[in-house]
């Protein structure tokens, strides 16, 4: 039914950039992949967060956040924007109800979440913290004093497609006999000016994305923070390694049952399509925005900085310390996820995630 309704789009109005095919893919109101009833994740989905690996995840996060309170007094506000089923939320509130019960009474626990079974399933998981939480638009946000959270989320906002071949190419998707097809074209105005901006194209005959999406809600987050944090933690890298002969096709995959592929097309709205984040913009993009870049690093050595591993000695700790193995380790989600720290009218902090 979607590819339906994306190939009506295409046949009334021409093709399409990758981003609005990509949106529809993933937020169609009906047949989007992330509105759909059931989780995605987990062993049963797709793909794993790190949440879904392990309740430690959150666990360390509630420390930095704990840590975070210090400088921001009264109320603090927790913003988690896509959580999804809410283990995220879950783990981090469990934690600071039992750990710092102080901390806790004056924490309010504010989830974004667009898909409205997921809220359905977070207001189940977590109504042992009823008062704790509420379910704001995002729209509705301002002033928001504490911290704003984000896992895996810039990593699925929509991205454009290029191609270098003689110049800039935009990557557009047509229709043919029925089916969906790429074919090149001159950039948006606004893919152009991103990589003028950025100061850096791919190399000749090598694909990139574009994260306009990524850009713009970092914006909204900036303008609805009043005096805290913003936390980003997602896979990705710094432009000068996405932008290069390391990735000829770019970065963007789809997954489903755990697998990766690139036929994007085929199936619109059953696979879940993502891109790595590319923090060089985002740092930038933060800084002309007026944020303070606290520091970027892996998640495994802000997980490792924060005591992963406390407590998990002796037999019975065996699962547990796999998991944070899990977490850590080089050449999976140890490094290829990572983290950057955004403050805004806060001073020079050091965080303990970060040292």
């Amino acid at each position: 039914m979607l590819k339906e309704i994306i190939a009506q789009e295409i046949s009334r109005g021409g093709p399409i950039t990758f981003a609005r095919y990509m949106e529809l893919c993933l937020y169609h109101p009906r047949y989007g992949y992330y509105m759909a009833p059931q989780p995605r994740r987990g062993k049963g989905g797709d793909y794993y967060t790190s949440p879904t690996v392990s309740p430690l995840f959150g666990q360390m996060v509630a420390r930095q956040l704990f840590q975070m309170g210090r400088w921001i007094g009264g109320e603090f506000q927790v913003v988690e924007v896509g959580g999804g089923e809410g283990y995220l939320a879950e783990d981090i509130l469990g934690y600071l109800r039992e750990r710092e019960p102080g901390f806790y009474r004056r924490l309010i626990y504010l989830s974004v979440e667009v898909n409205p079974f997921m809220v359905a399933l977070q207001r189940d998981r977590l109504k042992g913290f009823e008062g704790k939480v509420s379910w704001p638009r995002w729209e509705e946000l301002e002033g928001i004093r504490g911290c704003i959270l984000s896992n895996e989320l810039l990593d699925s906002l929509p991205v454009h497609r290029v191609r270098a071949e003689r110049g800039l190419k935009e990557i557009y998707v047509g229709l043919k006999d029925g089916e969906f097809f790429e074919l090149l074209g001159e950039p948006s105005e606004e893919v152009e000016e991103y990589f003028r901006w950025l100061g850096l194209l791919p190399p000749e005959g090598c694909e990139a994305e574009a994260g306009l999406s990524a850009l713009r809600w970092l914006k909204e987050a900036a303008e609805r923070l009043s005096e805290g944090f913003i936390v980003i933690i997602d896979y990705g890298h710094r432009a000068e390694t996405l932008l290069s002969e390391l990735y000829p096709r770019g970065t963007l995959l789809a997954y489903r049952g755990h697998r990766t592929h690139t036929d994007f097309y085929s199936e619109p709205g059953l696979d879940d399509l993502t891109a790595h984040v590319n923090f060089t913009a985002i740092i930038r993009k933060a800084e002309e925005l007026g944020l303070r870049v606290l520091g970027l690093t892996t998640q495994g050595r802000f997980l490792q900085a924060l005591g992963i591993f406390e407590g998990l000695e002796g037999e019975g700790k065996l699962r547990e310390r796999l998991q944070a193995k899990r977490l850590i380790l080089p050449g999976g989600m140890g490094d290829t996820f990572k983290v950057l720290v955004l403050s805004k009218g806060t001073e020079a902090v050091e965080l303990q995630g970060l040292r």
